[in-house]
Order: structure tokens, then sequence, then C-alpha cells
């Protein structure tokens, strides 16, 4: 009798800890997935900031073309007015 329930025991123990480790398994296969969504979602986010960055880095440099044209062209009419006044002088 006495061996009947140490067999039972150890059954219950053996079943106890196939059943931890099954659980383990399950937390370490969610663990495993919710950082792998994390880490995606990680990556769209910075593949939006990098978009973003580089669209106002465009603008930016449109934005210093356009200026720089502007003022050469008014530097231009400048340059040309006082040749032509030192021309109408002479």
């Amino acid at each position: 009798e006495l061996q009947n329930v140490t067999n039972l025991i150890k059954k219950g123990e053996l079943a106890i800890k196939k059943e931890a480790q099954e659980m383990r398994k399950k937390l370490e296969d969610s663990g495993k997935q919710q950082a792998t969504q994390e880490i995606e979602t990680s990556r769209e986010e910075i593949a939006k900031f990098k978009k973003t960055a580089e669209n106002q880095i465009k603008d930016q440099i449109e934005d210093a073309r356009k200026q720089i044209k502007n003022e050469f062209e008014m530097l231009s009419v400048t340059i040309m007015e006082k040749i032509l006044e030192r021309r109408l002088a002479s």
C-alpha cells in the first residue's frame, strides 16, 4: 500500500513538472511573440520618423535654394545697376 501511495505521489509530481514545463514554454513563446511584435512596431515607427525627417530636410534644402536664387538675382541686379551707372557717368 505504501508503494502504491509513493507511486501515485511520483506520478503526480511528474504530471505537475510536465505541466509546469508546458506553462513555462507557453510563457516563453508568448514573450518571444510579444518581443517580436514590439520590435516590428519600433521598426515601423523608426521608418516613419526617418521618412518625416527626410521630407523636412528636403523642404529645408528647397527653401534654401529658393532663398539663394532670390539673393543671387537681387545681387545680380544691383551689380548691373552699378555697372550701368558707371557707364552712364563716363
